[in-house]
Parts: structure tokens; sequence; C-alpha cells
């Protein structure tokens, strides 16, 4: 299964294991740490962390989720980083190494990593994140793991770009840079007006909101963490409890043409997305959001879109009926066969064979 990174608040992330980069007495930390222990439940976790006791560095232990969206929370302890000759790389990854396995233990099919070690464990960012890509990537070609790698600051996500090729970044930093945020806490506010009203300068722009204001609700917009269409595709498949590669072969796609989506190497057209909607017997409403992840609606003077919401509205989903169709029509889909397709038999002379 693959790798995905992404740039998000990982309290946020729905896996079935979320990882605390820890510490060695399983203390609340801050950081990434303080925000998984708030949303979990600081006294509810504490009490779990302080049952087990400790945790050497490379190792891992787990607790339950409690308020996070996840099963098990994973507490994988990174090493210190002193100048790189002190067996830290090892360390760190006995660290994701023990995560994952764990994960896989409990039964858990996804998992979510901060990047360990590089906050307070002052590994240098840029070891750190190929330390985690390397061994993330040797051990999901082995094993049947999602891995999520989240990223939250932007450094650390423009350097995942240029080790991870093509992962798309969904916020215009430099327009970001320019109109800094405030940081508001969800309690601050109490309706959506007001969810906003820091923003605005003065009463007299509160009054009269001008451009500068509403580019500054923009850009906050813009930061906030979403779910892009690999991400819902990733967890479609996941709820079904299938394997990646059963999911694309019973949709009919390749195996390349899927990695290369779910890589951010090529955005996913129609005809891959059709195939997914078909595969998971998607209602109308369902299929419209499906496609508007991917940045693409269903017109009316299409016929590939006129065919493919009728098999969606008649609950058709075979997809070799779905290519019939389109063929009567002039539009060719390219299916990838597998061996369950019915091929018709060869009449043999002789014998009645």
């Amino acid at each position: 299964m693959p790798m995905v990174v992404v740039r998000n608040d990982i309290t946020k992330i729905e896996a079935d294991a979320i990882v605390n980069p820890a510490n060695k007495r399983l203390e609340h930390g801050n950081g990434t740490s303080d925000a998984i222990f708030r949303k979990a439940g600081v006294e509810k976790l504490q009490r779990a962390c302080e049952a087990i006791g400790t945790c050497e560095p490379g190792c891992a232990v787990a607790t339950e989720g409690f308020g996070l969206p996840c099963r098990y929370i994973i507490h994988a302890v990174g090493p210190l980083y002193v100048d790189g000759g002190r067996g830290e790389e090892a360390l760190l990854r006995s660290a994701y190494l023990s995560a994952m396995t764990l994960a896989r233990e409990k039964g858990c099919k996804s998992i979510a990593f901060p990047l360990l070690s590089s906050g307070n464990m002052k590994y240098p960012k840029d070891d750190a994140m190929r330390v985690a890509l390397t061994v993330i990537s040797e051990y999901v070609i082995q094993h049947d793991l999602l891995v999520y790698l989240v990223v939250y600051d932007s450094a650390s996500f423009e350097l995942s770009k240029k080790l991870f090729a093509q992962v798309r970044n969904h916020i215009d930093e430099e327009y970001i840079a320019r109109n800094p945020e405030k940081h508001l806490d969800e309690n601050d506010y109490t309706t959506y007006d007001d969810m906003w009203s820091w923003q605005y300068e003065n009463s007299a722009e509160r009054e009269h909101p001008d451009d500068e204001y509403w580019e500054r609700v923009m850009a906050r917009r813009l930061a906030a963490p979403r779910e892009d269409f690999q991400q819902m595709l990733l967890r479609l498949i996941d709820a079904r409890g299938v394997k990646l590669s059963e999911a694309y072969g019973s949709a009919g796609i390749d195996r390349r043409e899927f990695s290369r989506v779910m890589n951010y190497e090529q955005r996913p057209d129609r005809q891959f997305i059709a195939k997914f909607i078909l595969y998971f017997g998607m209602g109308l409403d369902e299929a419209e959001a499906f496609l508007a992840k991917a940045g693409l609606g269903m017109s009316d003077a299409d016929d590939f879109d006129i065919i493919l919401r009728v098999f969606i509205e008649n609950r058709i989903s075979e997809i070799y009926t779905f290519q019939d169709a389109l063929a009567q029509r002039g539009i060719k889909l390219k299916v990838k066969y597998r061996e369950c397709k019915p091929r018709k038999k060869k009449l043999m002379h002789g014998n009645g064979i």
C-alpha cells in the first residue's frame, strides 16, 4: 500500500493509528505532542501513559485513541540528535519501524506519522525527512499498510516536495506570508461571523469590509486543512476493507496509472474517476462530490457524463457494460482486464467439441 505525504493537522487525519512523537517518560509534550494530548483528552491520555511507564528511544507503545479520530495512539520515541555519529539514524529508523509493526499487530490498516525527532529532538529536517521517506517506502512495499506522513509547517512540506516529487501544495505560501494569521482557538468564537471578526482592522472596516479584508478571509480558508481527491479515495477504499490492488483491479484501472495518480504525478481524469464511481456503487450526490474533489463536474451536454449519470441513477455498476454503452457513442473506455472477464468460447471442429 502507498505512502502519502500531506500538509495537515495530524489530529484531523482519519487513520486507524496516529503517532505521537513521545519522550522517554511518555509525558505531555509540546508542539505536535501537545496537540495530540489536547485533542485526545489530557487527563485520560496521561493516565494511560503513566500506566505504561516509559519507552526507550527507537521503540513504540500504544494507548487508546480517546478523543482522536483513531483507534490507537502509538507513542514513538525518536532519538535526540547530537552530531549524527551516535546511532541517531538507526534509532530514528527503529522508531518508525516499531510504530508500523505495532500498528499492524493491532490490526490497523492505516497510520499517520508526524516528522519524528525534527522538533525538540533537534534532528535536521532534511535528514529527518530523508529517513522517514526511505524507511516508510521500504516498509509499505512489503506490507499492507497505508502510511500518511503528515507535515504542518511550510519548510517541512517544501522539503518533502523536493524529496517526494509532485506532492501538491494547496496553499500559496507567499500570499499567506503577506497576511499572517493569528492563532484562533475554536472556543474563542460562538458564531460564524465571530469566527472571522478578528480579521477586521478597525470598526470602520467591520461596517464596510474592503478588498483587503476579503483577501484575509480567503487566505485563512485556503490555509485550513482539507481532504483532497487522493485522501478521499484512500479513505473510501479503507472503509471497504479491501487491499488497494483489489480495489483498482476491480475498477479496471492499471496499477501504474493508479500509482501515478496517488503520488500526484498525474491528475485523475474523468474516466479514472468514473471507474471508481461504479466500483463503489455511488449515488448521484456522492459521485458529484467525488468528481468535485478533482475539480470536475457532470455536464448535461456531454455524452460520457450523460451515460455515467444513467448508470448511477439506475444502480448499474458493471464496468464492461459501461464500456459497451460508451462504445456505442464512439467513446473508448480503456479497462484493465482481469481473468474474470467472460470470453466467447472458440468453436472446435470434430467430435462435437
